[in-house]
């Protein structure tokens, strides 16, 4: 049950973390916490978490925050985005690469205007390779 709980806090945190926050996300920053301690941060976070994809999910944010592969998790791919210039979000990658102009949100046809040129190479390079008859 652990895992599963973790892994819906991961999917919460990974949603937060790369979309446009939502108004209450300002209550977040500096100024906003720097007078409370972080189990009262952390609870205003709980909350806007659970009121945002359902209730039902409030004891799997919680235990999120004190699960150590998620954690880690969180850390790993934090480090990552650091290493990778990302400082803000949104920031997208397509195959290692930022997308251009990736400061707002990105909606279907700029999708599609980046990714299928990429699978039209793709499949002009397995329709070149030798075919075998049995």
């Amino acid at each position: 049950m652990a895992s599963s709980q973790a892994s819906y806090s991961s999917l919460w945190f990974s949603r937060f973390a790369h979309s446009s926050p939502p108004p209450a996300a300002g209550r977040f920053y500096n100024a906003q916490t720097s007078n409370k301690s972080r189990d009262a941060v952390v609870d205003e976070i709980i909350k806007l978490a659970a009121e945002t994809v359902g209730n039902s999910y409030y004891s799997a944010i919680e235990s999120g925050f004190n699960d150590r592969k998620t954690d880690l998790k969180t850390r790993i791919s934090f480090k990552y985005s650091a290493s990778r210039g990302v400082f803000g979000t949104p920031t997208f990658y397509i195959n290692g690469f930022a997308v251009p102009d990736s400061g707002s949100a990105i909606d279907y046809k700029q999708w599609r205007s980046f990714i299928d040129p990429l699978l039209l190479a793709q499949s002009r390079k397995r329709d070149n390779l030798p075919h075998l008859s049995l």
